[in-house]
Order: C-alpha cells, then sequence, then structure tokens
C-alpha cells in the first residue's frame, strides 16, 4: 500500500524593533479519516468544538490528512462527517507545545448511526524531537510547592534550582537554575507566546507572577523548536482564559513568624551571631487574588480578567533588617472566534514588583540597602508609549486545509529602578576589612521598551511518497 505524508513547509517572516521572537503557547492537531479497510477518505468534514474554544472546521485532504493549528489547550471534540458514512466524535484534550494525533476509522452509514470512539487522547507526540515538559492545571494546584515559577521548575526532569522555596519565601527574588548542562543565562522566558527575557539580564525574567492565573506551564529542556532563540532552557506560561460558562477564584495563602519554629541547637542558642530565632526566617507573607472569566457571546466572544497580590515580608540576619517585597499583578484577555476560520485574541499583562530593604552585595554586613520600584518609558518608545505593562493582539487564519497564517503583535513597557533606603544626601561607605558598608546606596534606572512584530505561515504540500507494507 502507497501512502503520501504532508510535508510541513514552514515559512516565517519577522519584523522587530527588538531582538524578540514568539514561542509556540498553543497545541496542534493533526489526524487522517479512513474507512473499516484503511482506504483513505478525503473530502470528510470535521469540526473542534471546545467550551474555551468555539467551533472550528475542516476538510480532509487528498490522503485523508486534516489538521488544526494553534489550538489553545484544553478539552475538545472531534467529530467528523462524510456522506454514506456514520458520524464520529472524539474527545481528545490539547496541551501547550504538544501535537495530538488521532485517527478515524468510518463506519458504513446503516451500519451505524453514529460513532462515539472513547479512546484517551494519544500521550506520545510523534512529530516532536526535543525533550520538554507540560505542568497542567492539576499539577500546578495540586501539589504542594512553592507559589512562583522557580519553585514549578524543581519539578520538571533535568533542572536543578539553587534553593527551596518554603512557603513562597522566595518568590520575591529570583532563583538561579540549570538544565542539561545549558547556562542560566541560555534560558528564554515567554508569556502567552512572547518573549519576555531580561535583555539585560540574560537569562532572568522581566517579570515576577501571579501563580494562580497559569493555566499550564511548558518546559522544553532539548532541542527546542526554531522559535527558541537559545540552546537551554525554554519556559512558556500559558494564561488562563474566558469559557462559554462563567469560573473564577478568590483565595488567600498566609504564613506568619508565629506559625514557625526553629531548630537552632540550644548550644548555639545564645550566639551572638545566631541569637536563638533571630536566623532568617519568615515575618509575615500574604499572597491573595481574584479571577473571573466566561462569555461575552456564547461560542463567540469570551473575556477573563485577574488580580493578585502578594506581600513578602523576610528578616534577613546579614542584615539586621527586614526584606519586604510586594508583587501586584495585573491579567485581562479577550478570545473572539471571528469566524470558523478565524481567531482573534487580545490580552494585557502587568507584574510589578517593590522590594524594600534589597541588598546591592557591598560587604557581609550591609547596612546600605536600595528601595527597588517600577518605572516606565515616557517618550522615543514609538505610539503607544504611555502604556505600561504588556499589550498584546494576535490572528490566526486558516486559508484552507492545508495554508494556515498567525500575525501577532506585542507592545512591552517595563522598566525597574533602585534608590538608597537612606535618602540620597549620604557618602556611600565601604570598609573591605570589616566587611560593612553604610550610607546612601547607588542609584539606578533601567527603562525598557520593546515592541514585536511577527507573521507566520505554514504550508502543507503532498509529497515525499513512501511505500509501505
Amino acid at each position: 500500500m502507497t501512502n503520501k505524508r504532508a510535508v510541513g513547509l514552514a515559512l516565517a517572516l519577522l519584523a522587530a524593533l527588538a531582538p524578540m521572537a514568539f514561542a509556540q503557547s498553543t497545541g496542534n492537531v493533526y489526524g487522517t479519516v479512513a474507512d473499516e479497510s484503511g482506504a483513505v477518505l478525503p473530502g470528510a468534514s470535521i469540526e473542534l468544538t471546545g467550551a474555551a474554544g468555539g467551533n472550528r472546521t475542516t476538510t480532509s485532504g487528498s490522503q485523508g490528512d486534516f489538521r488544526f493549528l494553534n489550538v489553545d489547550n484544553g478539552k475538545y471534540t472531534l467529530k467528523v462527517t462524510l456522506s454514506g458514512f456514520a458520524t464520529t466524535k472524539r474527545d481528545i484534550t490539547v496541551n501547550t507545545g504538544v501535537s495530538v494525533n488521532v485517527g478515524f476509522s468510518l463506519k458504513v452509514a446503516g451500519l451505524a448511526e453514529s460513532v462515539t470512539v472513547t479512546d484517551e487522547t494519544p500521550t506520545v507526540d510523534t512529530r516532536k524531537v526535543g525533550t520538554s515538559t507540560t505542568l497542567t492545571q492539576e499539577e500546578l494546584t495540586r501539589v504542594p510547592q512553592g507559589r512562583d515559577p522557580w519553585a514549578a521548575l524543581n519539578q520538571v526532569p533535568g533542572v536543578i534550582v539553587d534553593r527551596v522555596s518554603i512557603a513562597g519565601n522566595e518568590a520575591g527574588q529570583q532563583s538561579l537554575f540549570v538544565g542539561k548542562g545549558a547556562q542560566i543565562t541560555d534560558t528564554m522566558w515567554t508569556y502567552d507566546g512572547v518573549n519576555i527575557t531580561d535583555v539585560t539580564s540574560y537569562g532572568a525574567s522581566s517579570s515576577y507572577f501571579d501563580f494562580d492565573s497559569f493555566d499550564e506551564i511548558n518546559v522544553t529542556t532539548g532541542a527546542g523548536d526554531l522559535k527558541v532563540q537559545t540552546g537551554g532552557l525554554g519556559l512558556n506560561f500559558v494564561t488562563k482564559r474566558g469559557s462559554n460558562a462563567f469560573h473564577g477564584s478568590a483565595r488567600t495563602f498566609f504564613s506568619h513568624d508565629k506559625l514557625q519554629s526553629t531548630n537552632t541547637p540550644s548550644e548555639l542558642a545564645s550566639s551572638d551571631n545566631l541569637l536563638d530565632g533571630k536566623a532568617d526566617h519568615i515575618k509575615q507573607i500574604n499572597d491573595w487574588g481574584v479571577d473571573l472569566g466566561g462569555p461575552v457571546i456564547k461560542d463567540k466572544l469570551w473575556f477573563w480578567g485577574s488580580y493578585n497580590k502578594n506581600d513578602i515580608r523576610l528578616y534577613r540576619l546579614i542584615s539586621a533588617s527586614e526584606d519586604k517585597s510586594v508583587l501586584t499583578n495585573y491579567n485581562a484577555k479577550v478570545n473572539w472566534q471571528a469566524s470558523s476560520s478565524d481567531q482573534v485574541s487580545a490580552n494585557w499583562f502587568w507584574g510589578a514588583k517593590e522590594k524594600f530593604g534589597r541588598d546591592p552585595g557591598y560587604a557581609a554586613a550591609n547596612q546600605a540597602l536600595w528601595n527597588q520600584g517600577n518605572f516606565f518609558a515616557e517618550s522615543d518608545c514609538g505610539l503607544p508609549c504611555g502604556l505600561q505593562g504588556m499589550w498584546k493582539v494576535d490572528w490566526s487564519h486558516t486559508f484552507g486545509p492545508k495554508f494556515f497564517m498567525v500575525g501577532r503583535y506585542a507592545f512591552y513597557n517595563w522598566g525597574y529602578g533602585f534608590d538608597s533606603q537612606t535618602g540620597d544626601d549620604q557618602d556611600l561607605s565601604i570598609d573591605r576589612v570589616a566587611g560593612t558598608a553604610t550610607g546612601s546606596a547607588q542609584q539606578f534606572r533601567f527603562l525598557k521598551p520593546w515592541h514585536n512584530y511577527t507573521l507566520d505561515g505554514n504550508y502543507f504540500a503532498d509529497g515525499m511518497a513512501a511505500t509501505t507494507s
């Protein structure tokens, strides 16, 4: 029997004012339609339906093949219809960065009016040659862990993180990590497909996040696709979205010094350098937030939004002071099923960080501390210069069974800076012998407005015939 396989020819057109690219924040569905003898069936109508994704339709090609690209993660139903054959349905689950491959074997009409296939969604992506891990909503919410991306990385095989987040005490400062021999500077961070890697702190994220806004986290640990610009880890965070049913939550996570015990040995309890209960510890953590999503027009237009505030207060023995971080996050997203061939989405994200009592690292015993805040470019950054945070819009269109296009634009206006906690009117004094620092720490400002454009096309052509038995 001779089979012809569809060969994907990727056309990528990229125009950007900064060296950025978009990573895959969706999944794909591939499949074939045949009769019970195995003969391919072209011209079958295939419909993909999901509570959060509307309805998309396509037609099987000359080799019985069909595909849906850029599918948001979630649960869907595939329905295949063809004159003379029974209608067949199958439920599937799509995850970020994964291609689902399904096959349909249609029965002749009359023997059955309709058929529902109950097989599990294939878990092996035969089109993927790299290694990656997708942390789903169940894993993010049910596995005990710190509530930040760096704590979640401890679950990814092949990744080593330099610290453990206890009750979220490390959520206010980025951890260091490595994966499969790659340097941390090779890490690429993406948020809903937009590259947000800090261009001056290589391998670091430009933002902190609302952990409850994540629907999935996909981590590529080797052999990433061409859109992952480095050979290291690729971190892709996919946020929630609205569906045909209203859904939301309100939550709070709280920890306090009075809820902790101390394991200081009794022989050290009276030490001048390690007083009992005075080592590094949590003073208070209050992480709370709300989110809500649902339909504006059922099967057509959906919304979702969230707000989160994380107040982290720690005691640092080395500077005998309180280290306070306040993380504030906003998310807003609209998805529109413009037609069975067009999907449009727009979202806004802003993750603000304020840190009071940050150690610049001048000396072992540091009293010259920073207060960290948020600053933005007000001019010379393009038309939407006054906007803060990340603004993104993307559109995908299906021209036919074999030709797909996706266009995206994102503007990310963000920045941060450091001011001396003691004011700017004192001389900075560093004693290298005694290992102490006093006075006014140096002031810094980092303004980083980014523009990102991309236009991707995929065309699938019949070719490379193969003969199998």
